[in-house]
């Protein structure tokens, strides 16, 4: 799953006990690096994504997808507790 050097994943696993208290063995910390690895690549690329897009249509996006979300709150108002 990893492709980071042994080197890495060791002092990944000393932040996360200076952080939080706890220590990791290596898998987890293999396992928890991959997940921060993947968080910050997916909000990087919606960055990027976003950056290239004209601001009419991000506006229009926020708009559908408000509105889609209100919708949904409506339907979930419509139908009774059993």
């Amino acid at each position: 799953m990893s492709h980071l050097p042994p080197h890495a994943i060791d002092e990944f696993r000393a932040l996360w006990k200076k952080h939080y208290g706890i220590e990791l063995s290596r898998e987890e910390a293999v396992l928890r690096a991959h997940q921060l690895f993947m968080l910050v690549h997916q909000l990087v690329h919606q960055r990027s994504f976003l950056a290239t897009r004209p601001r009419h249509e991000l506006k229009l996006q926020a708009s559908n997808l408000s509105t889609e979300a209100q919708n949904q709150e409506d339907n979930r108002q419509e139908i009774p507790d059993l």
